[in-house]
């Protein structure tokens, strides 16, 4: 609907909106931010003027939490009344009364030409509409399931949700009822329906509406998403005017701490906005004696402030040393510098990885998939891990803490966890080459990957073999690290087993990611799906901000449906609608996975297309509880205490989710074996 005829008295509308918006307490400029109607038109309607669209004033209802009825009508004994009607693109409305009694209702006059399409965003929670056609055919009810209703005919349907009236029958009079549940509201909406703007003033009300939810999920509430309605524009089209009239999705002076695009589905355009977690680790405070640190692990501190501070400015000296750290041969510098260089605006990959990239195909040819390669893609894993926000952080912080709490390891065997492909342990020895690791892996296809990396280093021994199973003297080991492992098998466990091995005194760490925390299946699926997603939406946050991401070559498309599904995903998550999220994940899973990836182009965005996947296959896995099975930070300090481990030192090196410091993330523990007198 649009606007009323041009002689209606709007004085009711004036004084009922301007009592509203003051008994809330609101601004002009506060409603207009709320409602994403424009400021000058809300002045208008308090002084009388102007002819708002129906879209319009429940958009102003929705935003002041009061009933359509309420802003339209005239006090009296039973209620609101008014014969006011609103007309426009052949669509007539009228209020005709609101009851005061409980539930709550509104009853309407509506009169449609033949074809005539009113669109309506949804109303507060629990609203229902009941539709009784007096003449002519109606097709109404929710936009993905409208009903044909005719003349003598009743249909009643949930109203909180886009629904649409379209006449398909000669001209069409309806009788509506609206039902208000006690306690009726908007509330916190995650997904905010507004119709497409086609004014000056409409763009003023959005530009508004989208000030506002910077503001707020700036500073800290969930993913938010703005959904447009009666758009006549072609998708791309709408998609290409947001971005060119919407400052925030172009480059701005200051830098929103959140990831905000446009984009469009089925359902029409859409805008969303999602936060970005940060988070210290205290790199700049530890106290390592300067004799006892090599220049790889003075450099690589450095290279993981800069990471950690993404907002800090460098001088050219400094990204030159970056550049060329990343183009070299340092299993450590290479990738730390990479992710320095993503965050002001240079997609670089390491050299290590495409040195190992090259060999993946072969691998995957030659061997067949077993027990954790069957779910998770380890020969993917090697290359493109290292490219994984904050892998090789990760790292620098592991070997800190050896450095802190282990000086005296010397030639002791360390023992390594759950070695993978083994890009963690060879991180360790460049930043520590007088450690000795005995490196355990049980699957097959990791295991080739260990070989194949740690080929001609004398430092590094490898045993195919499980930790659980590994035969070792008890109470003499020094140290046992572990990297990305501990979620791969029984935590518990793992945790029992570094304590019979461990002597008195003697050191686990463990560098891993660990989820939210959560009190039921369906509460961990939502934590695996917010902590995967947060990564792979982080690295878009920055590549997005790149030269090179103009071209995305044959993986473009996957790229942008895995951005929209996780989006969306996390907006369906604040707005309670668990199993869609998780579906939308299964789905695009699906997708990626039909479609296939083919080879390794390459190309930059390839290599981060392929450490999508990879984190999308995580996700997945973890829903079924297979292969993985991360479990949040406060449970696994639970369980080191049961095994009997003290904890020495907590850091979180990269934050995905959760609003304190025991949320989602990259974390290193450090736990320590007792000794008793």
């Amino acid at each position: 609907m649009a606007s009323n005829t041009d002689n209606t008295d709007n004085s009711d509308l004036a004084r009922n909106l301007r009592a509203a918006r003051e008994r809330r307490g609101l601004t002009l400029t506060g409603l207009a931010e709320r409602s994403g109607v424009a400021k000058s038109t809300l002045s208008g309607l308090e002084s009388a003027a102007g002819n708002p669209t129906v879209a319009t004033l429940w958009a102003i209802a929705n935003a002041l939490e009061v009933s359509f009825g309420e802003l339209l009508g005239t006090v009296g004994a039973t209620g609101f009344a008014s014969t006011t009607e609103f007309e426009a693109d052949g669509v007539t409305v009228r209020f005709i009364e609101q009851s005061e009694s409980a539930p709550r209702l509104e009853l309407y006059c509506v009169e449609l030409k033949l074809g005539s399409l009113q669109e309506s965003a949804p109303h507060p929670k629990g609203v229902r509409e009941r539709v009784t056609v007096l003449g002519g055919a109606l097709l109404v009810g929710p936009v993905q399931s409208p009903a044909l209703v005719r003349s003598g005919q009743t249909h009643e349907f949930a109203a909180d949700v886009p629904h649409v009236y379209r006449a398909v029958e000669a001209q069409t009079k309806a009788m509506v009822l609206i039902e208000y549940p006690s306690g009726h509201g908007m509330g916190d909406q995650a997904e905010i329906h507004v119709p497409w703007p086609t004014t000056d003033k409409g763009w003023d009300g959005l530009r508004s509406l989208v000030d506002r939810l910077l503001i707020e999920v700036s500073n800290g509430v969930g993913a938010r998403a703005i959904r447009f309605f009666a758009c006549g524009q072609a998708a791309q089209a709408a998609v290409s005017e947001l971005c060119t009239r919407l400052p925030v999705l172009r480059d701005p002076t200051f830098c929103w701490p959140l990831f905000c695009f446009a984009d469009a589905d089925q359902q029409g355009p859409f805008l969303v906005l999602l936060p970005l977690r940060f988070t210290a680790a205290d790199w700049a405070a530890e106290p390592v004696s300067s004799c006892s640190v090599t220049a790889t692990l003075r450099s690589a501190r450095t290279l993981s402030c800069q990471a950690q501070w993404p907002g800090l400015k460098l001088t050219m000296a400094q990204l030159t040393d970056a550049r060329a750290a990343a183009a070299g041969r340092s299993w450590i510098l290479g990738p730390l510098a990479a992710e320095v260089l993503l965050q002001r605006g240079a997609l670089v990959l390491p050299g290590r990885l495409e040195r190992v990239a090259k060999i993946v195909d072969q691998v995957h040819a030659g061997n067949e998939s077993t027990s954790f390669s069957e779910r998770i893609d380890v020969v993917g894993y090697d290359a493109f891990e290292l490219i994984h926000p904050a892998y090789a952080r990760q790292a620098v912080a592991v070997a800190e803490d050896i450095q802190r709490y282990a000086p005296d390891v010397g030639l002791n065997e360390v023992i390594d966890v759950g070695s993978g492909p083994g890009a963690p342990i060879l991180m360790l020895h460049e930043l520590l080459p007088d450690l000795h690791f005995v490196a355990l892996e049980p699957d097959p296809m990791a295991f080739i990957c260990l070989q194949r990396n740690i080929c001609g280093l004398e430092a590094v021994r490898a045993q195919q073999t499980g930790f659980l199973e590994f035969d070792s003297k008890d109470n003499a080991t020094p140290l046992i690290t572990s990297t990305g492992a501990s979620h791969h098998f029984n935590t518990a466990f793992m945790l029992q087993q570094a304590v019979r091995l461990l002597q008195p005194g003697g050191l686990l760490i463990v560098a891993d990611e660990f989820i939210p925390e959560f009190d039921s299946a369906q509460a961990r699926s939502l934590a695996l799906l917010q902590h995967h997603a947060a990564y792979i939406l982080w690295a878009m946050a920055w590549i997005e901000k790149c030269q090179e991401f103009t071209d995305l070559g044959r993986t473009g498309g996957a790229y942008f449906a895995l951005r929209q599904a996780l989006a969306l995903a996390l907006v369906d998550i604040e707005s309670g609608h668990a199993v869609a999220a998780i579906n939308r994940c299964r789905e695009i899973f699906a997708q990626i996975k039909h479609a296939g990836l083919g080879q390794f182009d390459g190309s930059q965005i390839d290599a981060y297309i392929n450490f999508f996947w990879l984190e999308l296959q995580a996700m997945v896995a973890g829903f079924d509880y297979e292969v993985e099975r991360k479990t949040h930070p406060r449970r696994f300090v639970e369980l080191a205490a049961l095994a009997g481990l003290e904890l020495v030192r907590k850091r979180r090196i990269f934050a995905t989710s959760g609003s304190d410091e025991w949320g989602g993330g990259t974390y290193v523990f450090t736990l320590r074996k007792p000794m008793f007198r």
